[in-house]
C-alpha cells in the first residue's frame, strides 16, 4: 500500500484546513508546527480576502459615474451691507447626492461605508471612512480638518460642517470620484483654462495674502492653477479680494 493510500481520504489532496485538522487529531502533535500552520491559514484567507476584494472593487469602478456639484457656497460682496448681492464663491457635490448614486452601486458589489470620527489635537476632528467588503477585507482613509468656523457658525454647527466635508471627501478618496460642474459637457470638460499671466497673477496673490494653496485648488478642483477655467477667474479673484479685506480689518 502505498503512504497516500495510508492517509486518510482528506489528507491524500490536502488543503490547509485538512492539514490542520490531521495535525490536531494526531497523537504526537508538535505545537510549534501547529502554530506554523494556523499562521499560514491565516495568511491564505487575508490573501483570498483581498483578491475577492479587488476583484469586485474593479468591476465597480467602472460603474461609478461622475457626481454633478448641485451644492454652492457664497458670500456677501459688502459684508456689513444686508442688500449687497450675494456672490457665488465655488460649488461642491453634496454628500447625500453622492451617497444616493454610488450607494447602490457599492451594494451592487457587496461594497458598505463607515465613518468614525476622533478629536484632532488643536481642535477640530479627524474623520475616519472604511469601505468594508462582504468577504471581510476593507479599505481605510483618514482625513484631519480644522473646524469649519466660517459664516458666523457656532461650535456645534462648525463640528457638523466639517464632519459633513470630511465624509465627502473620505468617500470621494476611497471610490476615486470626479465631481463636475453644472456646464460641464460629458466627458468632464472644464472649457479654455486660464492664461500663464493670469495664473502667475493668482500665484503672486496667494502668496503676497499667505491664503491656503491647498484649500483654493480644493475649491476649484485643479492641481495647478494653470488648470483653473477662464469661467472660475472672476469667482478665484472675489475670493482673494475677500481675503485681502479681512487681513486689512484684521490689521486695522
Amino acid at each position: 500500500m502505498s503512504t497516500t493510500e495510508q492517509l486518510p481520504a482528506a489528507v491524500a489532496q490536502p488543503n490547509m484546513p485538512d492539514l490542520i485538522r490531521f495535525a490536531i487529531e494526531s497523537e504526537n502533535v508538535d505545537a510549534q508546527k501547529l502554530h506554523l500552520l494556523l499562521d499560514a491559514q491565516e495568511r491564505i484567507m487575508l490573501q483570498k480576502r483581498e483578491a475577492a476584494f479587488n476583484q469586485d472593487y474593479a468591476a465597480m469602478m467602472p460603474k461609478i459615474p461622475r457626481i454633478l456639484k448641485a451644492g454652492s457656497v457664497g458670500y456677501k460682496e459688502k459684508k456689513n451691507d444686508p442688500n449687497s448681492q450675494t456672490v457665488e464663491a465655488f460649488k461642491f457635490a453634496r454628500y447625500e447626492d453622492i451617497e444616493k448614486v454610488v450607494k447602490p452601486i457599492m451594494q451592487q458589489h457587496g461594497f458598505a461605508v463607515t465613518f468614525t470620527t476622533e478629536e484632532r489635537n488643536g481642535g477640530g476632528c479627524i474623520i475616519h471612512a472604511t469601505l468594508m467588503h462582504k468577504e471581510g477585507h476593507c479599505k481605510n482613509a483618514s482625513l484631519p480638518l480644522p473646524l469649519d468656523t466660517g459664516g458666523g457658525k457656532n461650535n456645534i454647527q462648525a463640528m457638523g460642517s466639517t464632519i459633513s466635508y470630511g465624509r465627502r471627501y473620505a468617500l470621494c478618496m476611497l471610490l476615486d470620484i470626479v465631481t463636475v460642474g453644472e456646464d460641464d459637457d460629458g466627458n468632464g470638460g472644464t472649457g479654455p483654462t486660464i492664461s500663464d499671466e493670469q495664473a502667475a497673477a493668482l500665484e503672486k496673490r496667494i502668496t503676497e495674502l499667505g491664503a491656503d494653496r491647498a484649500a483654493f485648488f480644493t475649491f476649484f478642483s485643479v492641481e495647478d492653477l494653470k488648470q483653473l477655467p477662464v469661467r472660475d477667474l472672476k469667482k478665484a479673484e472675489l475670493l482673494l479680494n475677500q481675503k485681502a479685506k479681512k487681513k486689512q480689518n484684521a490689521g486695522a
